[in-house]
């Protein structure tokens, strides 16, 4: 499996894909400002003007917090610790809001802070959060993943891709615009001296302590430009709010911008794209919170993904319809035999090849209908036993090369007759008729095989699976 991206969403996956004992490989092309570098890390439960309480707020912090502790366990570094949110209303009707809705009763308690820090003229009020200190985190994964992780252009990628690359998806055109409703932010890093407020305090921006004196401030929301340039626009409107709060003079140190992925209908995407393609996105402001379930939820999905076999049988399924015409091209124990003449049905036909009579003889004994012809002969020389009536109107055609299960290893197909069937079928297949193509690297003369199928075969192949030593599949539409 390839990740594309390492931010929030795709460095939880890497994590949970291992903890799976799933092989990965992430590419990650090292931009320095990305909204996942320069992300508070603030796990914050109420929200919004309304200080509205997400239901499913306290489920997703015991798995986030238990997340993160294991990855500090396994990385040796401290990177998630609980903190208190001071909230400083703007006004009385925010105070009373904090004070009556019910739902923050029992979190917004009544709290101090200094008086020659900050104003706080209608209160001050502690909520009981958490904070990642995402930059560690990110460091600490990707040195954890050292032997799985590339850096750079991501290449061209064989195998199932999931890509988590953020709002560069959107900008790159691998995911569709009306998904998103992306919003930019800009945050100012300050250097403040005498301060030493270890809590978030939040009154219209965050401010936050990064360490010794060095705050982060932020953040604002923007709707265009969705670029990630600094604006003197930004910079004053979070150093306005900062006035309101704060009384101590201070340096800004760096302004940073970047644009959030976040979804339209405000929930994590999660979609398969196509076979061999999977995207994990839009998470938003609250990546810290929902990665780690999410990404759990993912991997779990990709974990019981079908055997080979099944995919398949699962596309077969989809593009075979009765009265098509169709190859098996290796009989076999007649697996795929069987399954192509229940779709073809009485007024279809199969072409089933072998070189083998008692691989035959093994798929006769599972049909049921009179629609397959069983054809002991090699598979390169296919087109010359089919008639020239449906040459080019063929609906699928289907390889599981290698050996007969079962059967004498040392009788097995070879990549010179297998090349040119494949480019046999390819004449005979119709238009948007499907080709599958099963190798096995492992056995003997199998990698050889494979090398020279992958050689031949059009470069709009799509691959669900690329595995290392395990089989291999190759889907062509024609």
């Amino acid at each position: 499996m390839t990740i594309l991206g390492q931010g929030l969403a795709g460095t939880a996956l890497a994590w949970q894909l291992r903890w799976r004992g799933l092989p990965f490989t992430i590419f990650d092309r090292g931009d320095t400002v990305t909204a996942s570098t320069i992300a508070a890390g603030i796990v914050n439960p109420v929200t919004g003007q309304r200080l509205a309480v997400d239901d499913h707020f306290d489920q997703y912090f015991v798995a986030a917090t238990e997340f993160y502790r294991r990855v500090e366990a396994e990385t040796g570094t401290r990177c998630f610790e609980m903190c208190d949110i001071v909230r400083l209303p703007g006004d009385a009707s925010e105070r009373q809001k904090l004070v009556d809705k019910p739902a923050l009763r029992d979190r917004a308690q009544p709290t101090e802070v200094d008086d020659a820090w900050f104003r706080a003229p209608h209160g001050s009020y502690a909520i009981p959060a958490a904070r990642l200190d995402v930059p560690a985190y990110l460091a600490a994964s990707r040195r954890a993943f050292s032997d799985n992780f590339q850096h750079g252009t991501v290449p061209e990628c064989d195998g199932l891709v999931i890509d988590c690359t953020g709002i560069a998806a959107l900008r790159e055109g691998r995911l569709d615009a009306e998904l998103f409703q992306p919003a930019k932010g800009e945050i100012l890093t300050l250097r403040i001296p005498g301060l030493s407020e270890d809590r978030v305090v939040l009154r219209g921006v965050w401010l936050a302590r990064i360490a010794g004196d060095v705050f982060r401030a932020g953040a604002t929301y923007s709707w265009e430009p969705l670029d990630d340039v600094p604006t003197p626009a930004g910079r004053s409107e979070i150093e306005l709010r900062v006035a309101e709060f704060l009384k101590l003079p201070y340096d800004v140190i760096s302004h940073d911008a970047a644009t959030r992925p976040i979804a339209r209908d405000r929930k994590p995407i999660v979609m398969q794209l196509n076979p061999m393609h999977w995207a994990f996105n839009g998470l938003g402001s609250k990546g810290v919170l929902l990665a780690p379930t999410v990404a759990g939820e993912l991997a779990d999905r990709l974990a019981s993904r079908p055997r080979l076999t099944e995919q398949v049988h699962d596309i077969l399924r989809e593009c075979v319809k009765p009265g098509d015409s169709v190859i098996d091209a290796t009989a076999g124990n007649g697996h795929d035999t069987h399954l192509l003449s229940e779709l073809v049905s009485e007024s279809g036909h199969v072409f089933a090849f072998d070189i083998q009579q008692r691989a035959l003889d093994a798929s006769a004994a599972r049909l049921s209908h009179d629609n397959v012809s069983l054809i002991l002969a090699n598979h390169a020389d296919m087109a010359e036993h089919i008639p020239d009536a449906v040459h080019g109107h063929i609906s699928a055609v289907v390889f599981n090369l290698g050996y007969l299960p079962g059967g004498e290893k040392s009788i097995s197909t070879r990549a010179e007759s297998s090349c040119r069937a494949i480019q046999c079928a390819l004449k005979l297949l119709k238009v948007n008729g499907v080709l599958t193509v099963m190798t096995y690297v492992a056995h003997d003369g199998g990698a050889a095989e494979d090398a020279a199928v992958r050689a031949v075969l059009p470069p709009h192949t799509m691959i669900p699976s690329a595995s290392v030593s395990g089989p291999r599949l190759y889907v062509v539409r024609k």
